[in-house]
């Protein structure tokens, strides 16, 4: 019983002492990190969770360019890993943020509840395996503004893809969606926004020039192409179906085709001139052509976006210029 007890007091110090040496380890690579992004990421890191947990605390983090973005500042980001699973991590974001989309725009993100897990292949080069997402009453809005995008439930799903070297399968799904009243009034006199949220829902294939891992900050891949298998957007009365591929061509534009199948296409109209994208006039030409295409019995509408040579395609209908991705 004596050589019994000394042995758990042997393996409880070599367990103590290796959770030492590993969290001793884990603070001085977070803060060679952080020093090697020359400024491009701030945070204060504290490194706890003996004798079974490795939970890394930054607080005060500030990354990328918070002025022009993109960039993303936050009061606190925890992450959580067994001792013996290090290379699967628990994350816990706070339930206020701010994210700084290119040109400067600042986003607010707020939340009741945003966790993600993050599972590494094993190895030196730590490359993404699978990311899960998962968040609950989302708030989407400018900084300062008023009623913000709301969201119920968000879930977001990134599993590495062996089947296409250096692709990821994306799964999102978002229920609940509900537009700030303020939008909802820009809808075109006459006609109202839908009653009730939306729900979003996407399944596809992001090509990469490589894979996700410790060398994307300073040598990120670039994406050759998204394959939509399926992208739903239900709104009351609107119901429009997606899929297709895009990419982007040798001038650096979007390039590929989404075949369409929308039902209720006016307020798809009216949605897009609420959100600015289209202007009152040429929504109507819209509708015009619309109708002269539109299932007869159903109403519903069949036709293919095209993006190529610089150019946009609502079906025979020239759009304008391409959104340009690269260079």
């Amino acid at each position: 019983m004596r050589g019994l007890i000394w042995t758990v007091a042997v393996l409880a110090v070599l367990w103590a002492g290796l959770w030492v040496v590993a969290a001793k380890v884990t603070d001085n690579a977070l803060a060679d990190w952080i020093a090697a992004q020359n400024g491009a990421i701030t945070a204060k890191v504290s490194v706890a969770g003996f004798p079974n947990r490795v939970d890394i605390t930054a607080s005060d983090v500030v990354a990328g360019d918070t002025g022009f973005g993109p960039g993303w500042q936050a009061p606190f980001v925890q992450v959580f890993a067994m001792a013996w699973k290090p290379w699967h991590l628990i994350a816990a974001l706070p339930t206020e943020q701010t994210v700084t989309l290119p040109g400067g725009w600042p986003v607010s993100v707020g939340s009741d509840k945003l966790q993600s897990s993050l599972v590494l292949v094993p190895g030196t080069a730590l490359a993404l395996d699978r990311l899960n997402v998962a968040g609950d009453a989302l708030r989407l809005g400018g900084v300062g503004a008023g009623e913000p995008l709301r969201i119920e439930t968000l879930r977001l799903a990134v599993h590495r893809h062996d089947t296409v070297p250096g692709s990821l399968r994306l799964g999102l799904e978002a229920s609940g969606i509900l537009p700030p009243a303020a939008f909802r009034a820009m809808f075109p006199s006459g006609r109202s926004a839908p009653e009730g949220p939306g729900d979003l829902r996407m399944d596809a294939l992001a090509e990469l020039t490589g894979p996700l891992d410790r060398t994307v900050l300073e040598a990120p891949p670039r994406l050759l192409a998204l394959d939509i298998g399926s992208l739903t957007l239900d709104w009351g009365a609107l119901s429009l179906s997606a899929k297709g591929r895009l990419g982007v061509d040798d001038g650096g534009y979007l390039s590929g085709q989404l075949d369409l199948d929308i039902a209720g296409w006016r307020t798809g109209l009216d949605l897009a001139v609420a959100a600015g994208a289209l202007q009152p006039g040429v929504a109507d030409t819209w509708a015009a052509f619309a109708e002269q295409l539109q299932d007869p019995a159903t109403g519903r509408l069949t036709l293919p976006m095209v993006w190529r040579n610089g150019t946009a395609r609502f079906g025979p209908l020239p759009v304008g210029v391409a959104p340009r991705i690269e260079g």
